[in-house]
C-alpha cells in the first residue's frame, strides 16, 4: 500500500470511477504459516490535486477453489 505514494496507478490497476479517482487492486501475498498465497482486494481514492490517497477498503478474497 505504501508503493501507492509513489505510483497511485500501478500496473494491475482497475478504474472503476475516472471522474471520481476510484480505483481497485489486486495483491497478494505469501502467508509464512501456512505458506499458501493470500489474495487481496483493496478499493481506493486517488486526489491529484491534493497529493492524497485514501484507502477505502482492504479484503482478503476466498481461495480460488471457493470463488463461483
Amino acid at each position: 500500500m505504501r508503493a501507492l505514494t509513489e505510483d497511485p496507478r500501478p500496473e494491475g490497476v482497475h478504474v472503476l470511477s475516472e471522474a471520481e479517482g476510484l480505483y481497485r487492486l489486486h495483491l497478494s501475498r505469501l502467508d509464512p504459516a501456512t505458506l499458501a498465497t493470500i489474495e487481496y482486494r483493496m478499493i481506493y481514492l486517488v486526489d491529484d490535486d491534493g497529493g492524497i490517497v485514501t484507502v477505502i477498503i482492504v479484503g482478503a478474497l476466498p481461495p480460488r477453489s471457493r470463488r463461483r
